[in-house]
């Protein structure tokens, strides 16, 4: 008999399963029904009733998200295989460069009319099951906005100044509207990252006349960790960003991993949807999972305009401590010095990366994972100037270099952070 927990998958489930409740614990009957409910995933009763019967109302398309993955110790693997339903079909919402320009798509493709395959291996199941969620994430954004992922970058900015931006952004990403030919910015900072700084954000907006808003839907990038969901716009242009803002607030809860209503899968074969299937008379050879280098292994739950890759072994807590704590030593200083900052907060935001792929929350809260790279703000100052600050800064990236060159293995992302690590060091020397 399997131990596997249950999870019902259809609203006569749910009641099914609260009976079961019921009688086992002897509870109220609208307790057992939010508990069963809970076990499905939906934050209570209400809640399931209200998607899966709206889901069934109305027509809509399925789309089935895989991500094959592989425990890093052991030989354990599979896919995990996700199913959500959309109103418009996949192929009128995504088109393959979209993919390249969105966060959390960039290491998926088409593979069906009603299937999106990621082509990274995941560095477990946990790890799949974010890189799924967040693809459906992206989708229902997409779906409920109309708007589409866009690489028009500064044009996404007031002025088409990438010097513009909003102050505090964090994770933020440029969209378009096929209608109005109008750039949306898009911002999701951690809450904590922008306590305090909400007068300087109407400030910029006043400035450049531009409007602000806060959806409840907590967005795309990381909604049970702490971030928010910010969209702003040149109302000049024709977005209706009320509407859209009243759209995304209707939406159900952003999907997270732990409301997971997926499921697992072997490995391989690869997993072949239905229209694929139907398409090859039900004969459809699976392709096999890329080989990647031992060194690295992909990922894909952040922005990558290609499919990324970053060390295979992780680097203890310990040590992202310590080159956290380096780096915003530099960073605090050196705000109006771009040709230091950048390099320097391009490598944070890689590690900020590669450090969610590495440890998931069981084994690093929020609260400490967001004090590794940022908070860079309440850093002590060291009471230097001159040639003698200069000096620290240059000693303290000479350590965070030594630091993860311990910590990694020699490879290609690496090499490129380290790279950055010495532009930074070339510029201060310059001052």
């Amino acid at each position: 008999m399997s131990n596997a927990p249950i999870r019902p998958t259809t609203l006569a489930g749910v009641k099914r399963y609260a009976k079961t409740l019921k009688a086992a614990g002897d509870i109220p009957h609208a307790k057992a029904l939010d508990a069963a409910a809970a076990a499905a995933g939906y934050q209570n009763y209400v809640h399931a009733r209200r998607t899966l019967e709206g889901a069934k109302a109305r027509p809509g398309h399925r789309v089935y998200i895989s991500v094959p993955w592989r425990e890093q110790k052991g030989s354990v693997s599979g896919q995990e295989i996700l199913v959500i339903t959309l109103t418009a079909a996949l192929s009128a919402l995504v088109k393959p460069h979209h993919l390249k320009a969105a966060r959390h798509l960039g290491v998926f493709r088409i593979a069906a009319a009603d299937h999106l395959a990621c082509e990274a291996v995941g560095h477990g199941q946990s790890n799949a099951r974010r890189m799924a969620c967040a693809a459906a994430r992206t989708l229902t954004f997409m779906e409920a906005t109309g708007l589409r992922p866009s690489a028009g970058g500064r044009r996404a900015y007031p002025g088409g100044r990438y010097g513009n931006a909003m102050p505090g952004h964090d994770h933020s990403s440029e969209w378009f509207d096929p209608t109005t030919k109008a750039y949306v910015f898009v911002d999701e900072p951690y809450e904590r990252a922008v306590e305090g700084i909400a007068p300087d954000r109407q400030a910029w907006a006043d400035k450049h006349r531009w409007l602000i808003t806060r959806p409840t839907w907590k967005g795309m990038y990381n909604p049970d960790g702490g971030c928010e969901l910010y969209l702003a716009c040149d109302p000049a242009r024709g977005f209706d960003l009320d509407a859209t803002t009243t759209a995304l607030n209707a939406l159900p809860p952003a999907l997270v991993e732990a409301a997971w209503n997926g499921r697992t899968a072997a490995m391989t074969p690869p997993f072949i949807s239905p229209v694929a299937h139907a398409a090859a008379g039900g004969k459809a050879e699976p392709p096999k999972p890329k080989s990647a280098p031992k060194a690295t292994i992909g990922y894909g739950t952040f922005l990558s305009h290609k499919q990324r890759r970053r060390p295979a072994r992780r680097m203890p807590v310990d040590g992202h401590a310590e080159v956290g704590r380096l780096l915003k030593s530099v960073i605090h200083h050196h705000y109006g010095r771009r040709s230091v900052y950048k390099p320097l907060d391009s490598v944070r935001c890689e590690l900020d990366n590669w450090v969610q792929c590495e440890y998931d929350s069981t084994e690093l809260s929020a609260a400490v994972f967001f004090d590794l790279y940022y908070h860079e703000d309440e850093m002590p100052d060291d009471g230097l100037e001159g040639p003698a600050r200069i000096a620290r800064h240059a000693a303290s990236l000479a350590r965070a270099k030594v630091v993860l060159g311990q910590n990694y293995p020699d490879c290609a992302p690496l090499r490129a952070m380290l790279k950055s690590i010495d532009r930074a060091v070339t510029a201060l020397s310059a001052q």
